[in-house]
């Protein structure tokens, strides 16, 4: 997997272009276990069964070491476009509280099936074509720039308080609650969590839960879970029932099932 900077123009909203060897169906043939993270994905595929796609970022999660991830380079089928947590919001035409997206889906409220352009507009399919048909990464990147920041510039809903709002929430690591926003804003909570809601699809405590344990799950990694109590006190989880709760509802397992079966997780 290969990892490029988007334009410094577009840095606010995106975090990173990457490209990969492999197809989405390999992908979900491989992982035994799918967790959220708070960003959003927009894949441009262009293997056997090309398309593109709109997902919740997810880590992959198996107990074997992952073979789909490539290092070709420039020949890539795969290009993907990985949003900030407030990223997506001023390039779509409507609110995310309208949708729901799951690893792997994109659905209305109402459970229909929403593709990509429904939220990014026609042009998405002109530029799926442009991506396609380039023979180097330079020229994939480039296209991907001029298509955001022409959108950019035509954006009139940039939220710009709730985009520093988020901005809060992750420098603090998932620790600041509702109620620390209202008082340091001096804004009603119910404001709060409507406009976080409209820019990321989550409600406030939703995304502190998948901020604090994206960030767990990173730290275990790096420094080993038998430093987990440790960890987890640092991420603000004092009671080891609550964190085994919540690390449950996001990979259906304890957290010493986890750990002692040696799983292999693959983030960014």
């Amino acid at each position: 997997m290969n990892f490029h900077l988007p334009n410094i123009a577009l840095i606010s909203f995106i975090d990173y272009y990457w490209t990969a060897s492999s197809s989405i169906s390999t992908v979900i043939q491989q992982h035994e276990i799918m967790t959220p993270r708070p960003s959003v994905e927009l894949i441009f595929n262009s293997t056997s069964t090309p398309g593109i796609f709109l997902i919740r970022g997810a880590n992959f999660i198996s107990r074997k070491p992952f073979s789909y991830i490539g290092n070709r380079g420039d020949n890539d089928p795969i290009f993907g476009v990985s949003f900030k947590v407030n990223g997506l919001r001023p390039f779509s035409s409507c609110s995310l509280k309208d949708f729901t997206i799951k690893p792997l889906q994109l659905y209305g409220n109402n459970g229909e099936n929403i593709l990509p352009e429904d939220i990014l507009g026609k042009l998405l399919m002109e530029l799926s074509e442009q991506i396609f048909e380039a023979d180097n990464i330079q020229k994939k990147i480039s296209l991907v720039n001029s298509f955001f920041i022409r959108k950019l510039a035509a954006a009139n809903c940039i939220d710009h308080f709730t985009d520093y709002v988020i901005k809060q929430l992750i420098c603090t690591k998932g620790l600041m609650t509702i109620d620390d926003l209202s008082i340091k804003f001096k804004v009603n909570k119910r404001t709060i969590e409507r406009r976080i809601l409209n820019v990321t699809g989550f409600t406030p405590k939703t995304l502190n839960r998948i901020i604090r344990f994206n960030l767990i799950l990173k730290s275990c990694k790096h420094s080993g879970h038998k430093e987990l109590r440790k960890i987890i006190e640092e991420f603000g989880y004092y009671d080891p029932s609550h964190f085994q709760k919540d690390f449950k509802s996001f990979t259906t397992l304890s957290p010493s099932s986890f750990f002692t079966k040696n799983y292999h997780v693959f983030q960014d």
